[in-house]
């Protein structure tokens, strides 16, 4: 048998699928290190950033939800879905 023969080693769907997701820690320590480079006043910078992190996930998600179901993803059915994930909350 040579290595032509031998089957391709087994995928990971677990790790494929981790190099496809973002990393949202390491989005929340870059915003929060953006927000003290500008000098935002210290006991704002959690919420804020709490918040913003809030809305890039909601948006992130709606663009996967519109995906899922085969709609179209222009950036306005995204914005509409967004707001109607906000809205609820």
């Amino acid at each position: 048998m040579t290595d032509d023969d031998k089957p391709p080693p087994p995928i990971s769907l677990a790790v494929e699928r981790g190099k496809r997701e973002r990393d949202f820690r390491q989005e929340r320590v870059d915003l929060t290190k953006e927000l003290v480079e500008i000098n935002m006043a210290p006991e704002q910078i959690p919420a804020f950033v709490q918040r913003v992190m809030e809305i890039e996930w909601i948006i992130f998600k709606s663009a996967l939800m519109l995906q899922y179901h085969g709609l179209d993803q222009d950036a306005q059915a995204v914005v509409e879905l967004a707001k109607i994930m906000v809205s609820k909350k």
